[in-house]
């Protein structure tokens, strides 16, 4: 779920970032994967970059586990014990993503936030993200190739949108991704990215969801197919013949 940070009113809790990591802190990823997703996916627990790439290390970059409870310490230290007083947090999504929002904005109002579903056709959707006139929204990314860079472009400040559709800044950010960008040495790089990602966890730009997997169904009789990065289907690999 992303934020375009640059709509938020300047007295909106979403420009507070306790409050945005108690969005983060109220989803139950896991129950969201097995009813919604029929169990295909990961919970994001971690930052931006995905299972499967070198940069992921949720023991070096712990992220968002569910515990209601301190989504409610951060609503409160952040000045908001009294949740009548917050206004209606509109989430816009489209009709495939319909029950997820649903999910999402059934978790936030066990905080006491108020929460409307803006049902929104796709294209129109990807237009308002890309003009950034809307504020709250359910994205995806998947990237280009198989590299932490690929992702963690999203919120290059000086990015336009897409891919930036959430307006994100950060001074420290931007330096270690213009520093990753020309590194050569590969371990460098990598603390370079798994730094950005931890600033990506601290800020809370986005609600971190999930890290989608595919299933792939083969007949018996098929062998050679191999899983890779990017999800391409090579057949050219495959060999085998049905039984006569």
């Amino acid at each position: 779920i992303g934020f375009n940070l640059e709509l938020v009113p300047k007295d909106h809790p979403l420009q507070n970032r306790a409050f945005r990591q108690a969005l983060n802190y109220a989803i139950d990823r896991e129950k969201l994967i097995r009813h919604l997703r029929f169990g295909l996916g990961t919970p994001a627990t971690s930052g931006f970059i995905p299972k499967g790439l070198p940069g992921f290390d949720p023991a070096r970059n712990p992220g968002y586990e569910y515990n209601p409870a301190k989504a409610k310490q951060l609503l409160d230290q952040a000045g908001f014990r009294d949740r009548s007083s917050l206004p209606i947090l509109t989430l816009s999504t489209n009709k495939d993503y319909v029950d997820m929002a649903t999910f999402i904005g059934k978790q936030w109002e066990e905080l006491g936030i108020p929460v409307a579903i803006d049902l929104v056709e796709t294209a129109s959707l990807r237009e308002q993200m890309r003009a950034g006139t809307v504020m709250t929204f359910r994205a995806s990314w998947i990237a280009d190739y198989p590299d932490e860079e690929s992702f963690l472009t999203v919120f290059y400040g000086k990015n336009p949108a897409p891919p930036n559709y959430t307006r994100f800044r950060n001074e420290n950010y931007d330096f270690c991704y213009e520093s990753a960008i020309q590194e050569r040495d590969e371990g460098t790089r990598r603390k370079l990215y798994q730094k950005m990602d931890s600033i990506l966890i601290a800020e809370a730009p986005v609600v971190f969801l999930f890290y989608d997997q595919t299933a792939w169904f083969t007949q018996p009789w098929v062998s050679g197919l191999q899983v890779n990065a990017l999800n391409l289907l090579r057949l050219n690999e495959l060999t085998g013949h049905p039984a006569k």
